[in-house]
């Protein structure tokens, strides 16, 4: 059985926090009076987290080959598990979500409707993720062979450009859900699965620099997007697309230097995050739902100050991403404990 890379299990339990925080800001980074200090807050942890989708995929990229490179490897066997463990509560969480509109009023039932927002993952604004990378589950055949007979360097190159083309030029509907806009992150995760002892030394050989660079890029990045974006101002001398994939690179590798450097130190923390790995799947779809539901109760009750709404959505979605990642083991031994006894 293969070494666990414990820097995996730290960085997806964060890409789970980071994606709480995107949501619970987003209304407030447009709703808030513009210029006002509130609303550069909230545009900066919004932006500040915002490489979460491409630090999943990168992650998947890593796991996936590192898991697969050296071992016996069937197409049909590797889809069903995918499937599994991601298809079937991608769709049980679709459904609930469409019965949630349906009680609401916001949508009559319709099946081909249905398979529509199955389909393209628009049932909801954070689904788009599973298609992406179910994509990449059913193309993982060539991506193995191609890091196994071929020029990992060479590879890296090439799918840069692709991802760089598609950004610039992929218009046609949906694109932000094709593959190519983050294929450089999938095949960033294969080249670090073949050089982990690369990527360590480096961590340190070169750590100060590539923080430096995240902390630029990173600031640039919030920069761009609050003048941009919230003020309207028009910014002609970069592409947004091109500094988005440039900061997340480097953010993700930031993310990689301080899980090494202090969470792998820190033991509370880290046993917390390892705990709450497995959980993070769930946490990503069902977390939206939570922040459905205290909108219905915040307008029931009158209260629509964004920011207020914002803080209090993340209180409570952090406590129970905290309940349910401690409770939950204890949970289900007293659940089989008593079937067990009956």
């Amino acid at each position: 059985m293969k070494e666990k890379i414990r820097e995996i299990s730290l960085m997806r339990s964060i890409a789970c926090f980071l994606v709480l925080f995107i949501h619970t800001t987003a209304n407030a980074t447009v709703a808030l009076e513009k210029g006002s200090a509130m609303s550069i807050i909230f545009v900066i942890i919004n932006r500040v987290t915002y490489f979460a989708v491409p630090l999943f995929i990168f992650i998947s990229g890593w796991t996936l080959l590192y898991s697969y490179k050296d071992r016996e490897f069937s197409y049909i066997k590797f889809i069903k598990k995918r499937f599994k463990t991601v298809g079937i509560p991608y769709i049980i969480f679709t459904l609930i979500y469409y019965c949630f509109f349906i009680v609401r009023g916001v949508y009559a039932f319709s099946p081909l409707y249905l398979l529509k927002m199955l389909a393209l993952g628009k049932m909801v604004y954070h689904l788009y993720f599973v298609c992406i990378i179910f994509q990449f589950y059913l193309l993982f055949f060539a991506f193995r062979y191609l890091f196994k007979y071929f020029n990992p360097y060479l590879l890296l190159g090439l799918s840069l450009a692709v991802n760089l083309i598609s950004l610039k030029y992929l218009t046609i509907p949906y694109s932000d859900r094709i593959f190519t806009n983050y294929i450089f992150f999938f095949c960033l995760g294969c080249f670090a699965a073949l050089n982990i002892k690369k990527l360590e030394s480096l961590s340190v050989g070169i750590r100060a620099l590539i923080l430096a660079i995240s902390l630029c890029l990173t600031s640039f990045f919030v920069y761009y997007y609050y003048n941009a974006a919230v003020m309207g101002h028009r910014i002609h001398f970069v592409n947004y697309n091109f500094l988005w994939l440039a900061f997340s690179v480097f953010s993700i590798a930031a993310l990689y230097i301080l899980t090494r450097t202090f969470l792998l130190k820190t033991t509370a923390l880290q046993n917390f995050l390892n705990k709450m790995d497995p959980r993070t799947y769930i946490i990503y779809l069902a977390h939206p739902l939570v922040l459905m539901i205290t909108a219905v109760l915040f307008n029931k009750a009158g209260y629509f100050n964004a920011a207020g709404i914002a803080v209090i959505n993340i209180v409570i979605l952090l406590s129970l991403t905290f309940a349910y990642t401690l409770l939950y083991d204890r949970l289900k031994n007293i659940i089989f404990k008593k079937a067990s006894i009956q």
